[in-house]
């Protein structure tokens, strides 16, 4: 079995050499193919500097989505075989698992998706104050120190031998029963979260994927309170949400359009997911009622939203050759 990786970025000057030195260090990959969407810094003038790791970076100026990178995959099916797994890297994310114990543990149950879960740290009130006094040079990973595990996607792919809807993995695939964590790093700094969302925003407006999670233009918006977030011990991840921490709060019954979120780790679609997967308790009856009473308010006042985490894609992207 070998593990190939497609990775997408964009303005991420700041950490993607922390990234591409986790990968170089624990060599999971056979290759990466590497695609910068039009970065204004240097994000891919780094990831020149690891040939060992990278197949030929490339520049691509198109709009992000998910079915980009499903396109991408197809791209590159001349190089995987029989038993070979097809990964989605993303420049702020670490893992916290061996890829190769997950995949083998899928391959007994015969799943072609692994989806993962994502222990998102953010910037929080405690570090902004003292941020002057931070040490650049630490890490992203020893500098942000708060976190909750608050949604998931499918990172991992295995190769379909048989094509099917011209595609060379099955993303409808049957799901493994395991899930592993990788330790995502989306909100480092203000000037990072500034550029982060102009350049989401920019992205939106193209036809790219909504980027749900966007739902401000102001840095601000996105710091949490310590206390709403698990702190890490540097050992393990914990699921679920603190103890008393009252969740109820931020959900926004009378508006699910991203500007009425009222906190970035638990916005409506991440309540949704905390609540479908059993890490915070359903709905009560009357609290159904109130929800039914919002969604009907909203659809009177045209304002009824739903949250879409797929933009389009490429319409068809020619294959490489080995």
């Amino acid at each position: 079995m070998k593990l190939y990786g497609i990775w997408v970025a964009q303005n991420e000057g700041d950490i993607i050499r922390e990234t591409l030195d986790f990968f170089r260090k624990t060599q999971f990959y056979e290759q990466i193919f590497f695609y910068d969407l039009g970065s204004e810094d240097n994000t891919f003038e780094i990831a020149c500097e690891y040939p060992d790791i990278i197949q030929e970076p490339q520049r691509l100026l198109v709009p992000y989505s998910g079915q980009l990178r499903v396109d991408l995959i197809n791209r590159h099916r001349e190089w995987y075989r029989d038993g070979d797994w097809i990964a989605i890297i993303d420049s702020d994310e670490f893992y916290a698992h061996e890829p190769s114990q997950t995949i083998a543990a899928a391959e007994k149950e015969q799943a072609e998706v692994i989806e993962t879960y994502f222990a998102t740290f953010y910037l929080t009130d405690t570090e902004v104050e003292t941020g002057h006094s931070e040490d650049l040079s630490a890490s992203i990973r020893e500098r942000r120190q708060y976190y909750v595990v608050n949604w998931s996607e499918a990172r991992f792919y295995r190769f379909v031998t048989t094509p099917r809807c011209d595609t060379c993995v099955n993303i409808a695939g049957k799901l493994s029963s395991h899930f592993p964590v990788h330790t995502h790093y989306p909100y480092r700094s203000p000037e990072q979260i500034t550029a982060k969302v102009q350049s989401r925003l920019k992205n939106r407006a193209a036809g790219g994927s909504s980027q749900y999670h966007i739902f401000s233009a102001d840095w601000h918006s996105y710091i949490v309170k310590h206390t709403e977030l698990h702190r890490y011990d540097g050992t393990s991840i914990k699921l679920g949400i603190p103890d008393l921490l009252d969740w109820k709060q931020y959900y926004n019954v009378w508006n699910n359009h991203p500007s009425g979120w009222r906190n970035p780790a638990y916005n409506n679609v991440n309540i949704h997911w905390l609540m479908k997967n059993g890490f915070i308790r359903p709905w009560t009856k009357p609290e159904l009622c109130l929800k039914a009473a919002g969604k009907f308010v909203q659809l009177l006042s045209g304002r009824a939203y739903v949250p879409k985490t797929h933009g389009k894609g490429l319409s068809s992207i020619p294959p490489s050759k080995r």
